[in-house]
């Protein structure tokens, strides 16, 4: 796999613990993540360019993944509701309807 892969995935597999922080969860929790010699250098050079933490970028990087994978689900359901019942609604039915 490619190394650029690698650290996509890793960044990927740790941003969790930033939701909880965003979310006025506790900290105080570690995760541990095995990285080879390269990918570690890779991580390194990253995050000195971002002129962030290696915790930060792994944080941010899996809220990321969780949002688009969110976003891709509710696409997804509202997508097949629609392809059942395909009807729509103007902008101005809503605003009249809403009383806008």
């Amino acid at each position: 796999m490619d190394v650029a892969i690698h650290f996509y995935l890793l960044l990927v597999a740790v941003q969790f613990t930033y939701i909880e922080a965003r979310l006025g969860a506790d900290m105080s929790a570690t995760r541990g993540v095995k990285v080879s010699s390269e990918e570690q250098e890779l991580i390194n050079w990253y995050a000195a360019q971002k002129h962030r933490s290696i915790s930060e970028l792994f944080r941010l990087s899996l809220l990321d993944e969780i949002e688009r994978r969110y976003d891709r689900e509710l696409y997804v359901k509202a997508k097949s509701e629609y392809e059942a019942d395909p009807q729509t609604v103007s902008h101005q039915e809503l605003l009249e309807k809403y009383g806008m």
